[in-house]
């Protein structure tokens, strides 16, 4: 969880507003969880089902960040 934060905050950082991530189906509730949304689309990476998951970052904590 700390290291997906950590992947969220630079990409904030970074002036992004999205991610968007080829998850393993099977953890994708971990993702749903952290707030991030199933595209249905299911497909086959290194012989595991993957699916494609986004989160749009929230504006107010670029702000929050930025005030710290």
């Amino acid at each position: 969880e700390k290291v997906l934060q950590g992947a969220e905050k630079a990409v904030r950082d970074l002036g992004g507003k999205v991610v968007e991530l080829s998850a393993q189906y099977r953890v994708a509730d971990f993702y749903n969880k952290q707030g991030y949304t199933e595209l249905n689309d299911i497909h086959m990476d290194e012989y595991c089902p993957h699916t494609w998951m986004r989160k749009e970052l929230d504006p107010a904590c670029i702000l929050n960040e930025k005030g710290k």
